[in-house]
């Protein structure tokens, strides 16, 4: 097996990407499973490249990462990263996040919600809520201000704008800043994001913009095998995966 270039490196359409000799037989054996692999993963990688020189053009710091909607375990956010994305949470353990389900649970007390989590078991990333309304981000931003003056609250925070229209975002943002309280959180948006109003949403001041469409969405690049030249006396052969001339 053998690539003609490393993981994150742009091909042509026609070009081949890499070569591997071997029994025909066993190379078909595993051939569509490997196409569709490959063809996934370039995808998202694609996409998530086409939509960060998007906005860093706006907004140099934001991060555009996908969220949990992937598959194959961690090879989606692998290939979102060598888009140039981030991957957000890479499991349930990798930090925490209060969704709207688990507000829900206690009432949607944000004050409580947050400080069940503290102080801190284990090693999370950062901590995260996901908020309705300009209230609760400013409850939440309030409740992580005194939670790290109390000293007990020492990684990132984010407040979480999920299926915010564009106008609620900016709202919220501005009356985040008004308060003098934007150092304290970052914020995110997600819901309804993509590559249409990506652009829209940068200029809101996020720093984090996260779509799920950037795995659930995406078009399977169309990658075919073929086989380069007729096998030898042993029975084997070259055969090298390409982009259609067509893409």
């Amino acid at each position: 097996l053998h690539f003609f270039h490393k993981d994150g490196e742009e091909i042509k359409a026609g070009e081949a990407f890499f070569e591997i000799e071997g029994a025909p037989q066993a190379v078909l054996g595993v051939e569509r499973t490997v196409l569709n692999l490959v063809g996934r993963m370039s995808s998202v990688a694609t996409v998530t490249q086409r939509m960060v020189r998007s906005v860093k053009k706006i907004n140099p710091a934001v991060l555009v990462t996908p969220t949990r909607k992937t598959l194959w375990g961690w090879l989606d956010k692998r290939a979102s990263a060598l888009g140039g994305g981030g991957t957000h949470r890479l499991n349930l353990a990798d930090a925490i996040l209060i969704k709207d389900n688990h507000l829900a649970l206690v009432g949607r007390n944000v004050q409580k919600a947050l400080r069940s989590f503290f102080p801190l078991v284990g090693s999370p990333r950062f901590i995260e809520i996901e908020v309705w309304n300009k209230e609760e981000a400013l409850e939440s931003c309030i409740e992580f201000q005194k939670l790290q003056q109390e000293g007990l609250c020492q990684i990132p925070c984010f407040i979480m704008l999920d299926n915010a229209t564009l106008q609620e975002a900016d709202k919220i943002i501005r009356v985040i800043e008004e308060k003098n309280l934007r150092k304290v959180a970052g914020i995110e948006v997600s819901g309804g994001i993509h590559e249409k109003n990506i652009e829209d949403y940068a200029k809101t001041g996020a720093d984090i913009i996260s779509l799920g469409s950037l795995t659930h969405s995406v078009k399977m690049l169309d990658i075919s095998l073929e086989f380069t030249y007729p096998s030898g006396e042993d029975g084997r052969g070259k055969q090298s995966a390409r982009l259609p001339s067509q893409h």
